[in-house]
């Protein structure tokens, strides 16, 4: 194991006296990738906004680089951990003025204007996503792929060491799908970034991520790599349907066959 860059403890939360999660126990290494997966309704949502500091946790901690992440000033998180939400919105501004957002917990005190550093690292993030020629069009104006790749160059302008991702493929077509995991395997790659994303597709989740973490019924029912978690047994019992589990004869990683209900009547 490598160093750990995320250390959560004992971590129960919820919504008002209602916890949804309990006593949620992992850990994330530098340099991995990671993916929440489990069925709706399981808490993999509720885990994201704890670790964004959305929810307050009503027993447990989360460190982060080993300091308590809810003693850290929004500003010091900022600079170390960037979310990309669902929700993508400020339709009002021009790509190139939503990502230069993210050099805002770099702003000094009574600073408005970008300096020519902020201008700089935009500038290479937006050429490194392939989202330069967007600059000048409304984030109204672009498509769901685009708006994506959009918001992680945002998040990238923050020079994070931890990214989080809610969902980054929901919505996008197989082309757009592929296209932001290739990123952000690259980014993982050659940058160095840590990510921990929340993906519903478990064949996608199986083949960018290194570590899996399936959660049921607000806890943790099993942790590991796609090999350790993606089986049959394990799937049937948490999302309770059939399914048929092979391995992907270029990446040895576990893919995930559905099984129709025309077909479970003939053949099982």
């Amino acid at each position: 194991m490598g160093e750990l860059i995320l250390e959560i403890n004992g971590l129960s939360c919820g919504y008002g006296t209602e916890d949804i999660l309990h006593d949620i126990n992992f850990t994330v290494s530098k340099g991995d990738i990671v993916s929440i997966i489990g069925p709706n309704g399981s808490g993999k949502t509720t885990l994201f906004r704890a670790l964004t500091r959305i929810l307050k946790p009503s027993a447990g901690k989360i460190f982060f680089q080993g300091k308590d992440l809810g003693h850290m000033t929004y500003r010091e998180m900022a600079k170390k951990i960037a979310v990309v939400s669902q929700e993508i919105e400020s339709a009002w501004l021009t790509v190139e003025e939503y990502i230069m957002m993210g050099r805002i917990p770099y702003f000094e005190r009574y600073q408005f204007f970008e300096t020519s550093d902020d201008i700089s690292i935009t500038e290479r993030y937006m050429k490194m996503t392939g989202v330069d020629h967007l600059r000048k069009k409304s984030m109204s104006e672009i498509s769901g792929g685009e708006r994506q790749l959009v918001a992680i160059t945002k998040a990238l302008t923050q020079e994070p060491e931890l990214l989080l991702l809610d969902e980054p493929t929901s919505h996008l077509d197989i082309t757009h799908q592929v296209g932001i995991l290739d990123l952000v395997k690259k980014l993982n790659s050659e940058y160095g970034i840590t990510v921990i994303m929340i993906v519903h597709d478990l064949n996608l989740a199986s083949e960018y991520c290194n570590k899996l973490i399936m959660i049921s019924s607000g806890s943790v029912y099993n942790q590991g790599t796609p090999q350790d978690v993606i089986t049959y047994e394990a799937l049937e019992e948490v999302y309770n349907t059939v399914v048929i589990v092979e391995k992907n004869p270029l990446s040895d990683k576990p893919y995930v066959l559905l099984v129709s209900e025309e077909d479970r009547k003939r053949f099982l």
